[in-house]
């Protein structure tokens, strides 16, 4: 199940990406996610838990990039497009 808030802007901080041109990290709700997913908009789900918790349950389509990994797999996480990591 995802979190109230997703952690975009923690990772982005994280990584000190900061933003680039054209692209924006912000907090969205889960609600507004579903509502995107529903309306068929191509979204990129990241679980950012650990792997085991990843395997026990994780939203279908989702890739595993742990939070303690993500600074040597950061590259896994493409650019462009919505990217939602939880």
């Amino acid at each position: 199940m995802l979190a109230n808030t997703l952690l975009g802007v923690a990772l982005g901080l994280f990584l000190g990406m900061g933003t680039a041109q054209g692209q924006e990290i912000m907090f969205i709700k889960v609600a507004e996610i579903n509502r995107l997913l529903k309306q068929g908009v191509p979204v990129l789900l990241v679980d950012v838990r650990t792997y085991q918790e990843y395997l026990a349950r994780h939203i279908k389509g989702a890739i595993s990039v742990p939070l303690s990994a993500i600074d040597e797999r950061y590259t896994e996480i493409p650019k462009q497009g919505l990217v939602a990591l939880y």
